[in-house]
């Protein structure tokens, strides 16, 4: 009898245990992210991203333009783009995604994980080492010139076992994630921005187009 109360014990010790490990809370996990600069220059990515998509459709416009209306088209698609990065740019737009960032976070790693993820690069040499890497990761090179030895062994100290290192571990886990929210939220917002602002778009072009070029077979009556 005593041996089956004791194992009972040890279940609830297990599963107390378990909850100690749980999710995340808010607060800690908004400002993992925000010490990983994952909500940083918002609107400049959503530029880079409408840059890329719209790209080559908008220079196959201009070089379909003729000379005198390429001013015209210019000012046209420069419209365009405008008013999509203001709407894909709005505030509850990047609440959104940085709720289901902050999800993803609570879901990949522990309380204790995040704490000393967020107490390193908290700290005066955490935050030097992370503009670090950053920089590496912009103009790459090797990580190894860009780290002193005492930030090499810092990071040991912080990540080479316990928590430190099981954060470390699941990292590219989260990266994955990530860029799979960023890819699902900007896809959506961008055809709901479109819907509102192509149809209009492409109706002017093609009267700007036709107005230089009657000859067009989609301009012809």
């Amino acid at each position: 009898m005593k041996l089956k109360y004791l194992l009972v014990s040890c279940v609830a010790l297990f599963a107390c245990a378990q909850s100690m490990a749980a999710k995340p809370s808010d607060e800690s996990a908004m400002k993992w992210l925000e010490i990983q600069g994952i909500g940083r220059n918002y609107p400049e990515k959503v530029q880079r991203s409408l840059e890329a998509v719209n790209k080559e459709d908008h220079e196959r416009l201009l070089a379909m333009t003729p000379k005198a209306q390429k001013a015209q088209m210019k000012a046209l698609i420069s419209r365009y783009m405008k008013n999509m990065q203001e709407d894909l740019s709005r505030p509850e737009l990047k609440k959104q995604w940085l709720d289901e960032e902050k999800r993803a976070v609570q879901k990949v790693f522990t309380q204790e994980e995040v704490d000393v993820t967020n107490r390193f690069f908290s700290s005066a040499q955490g935050e030097n080492i992370l503009k670090k890497i950053r920089s590496f990761q912009q103009h790459g090179g090797n990580l190894d010139d860009v780290l002193s030895q005492s930030d090499i062994e810092k990071m040991a100290e912080a990540f080479g076992d316990g928590a430190g290192k099981s954060a470390l571990e699941k990292v590219e886990h989260f990266d994955k994630l990530s860029d799979e929210i960023i890819q699902k939220n900007m896809s959506q917002n961008y055809l709901n921005a479109s819907d509102k602002y192509t149809p209009a778009f492409e109706e002017q072009a093609h009267g700007i187009l036709c107005k230089g070029n009657k000859n067009l077979p989609k301009c012809a009556k």
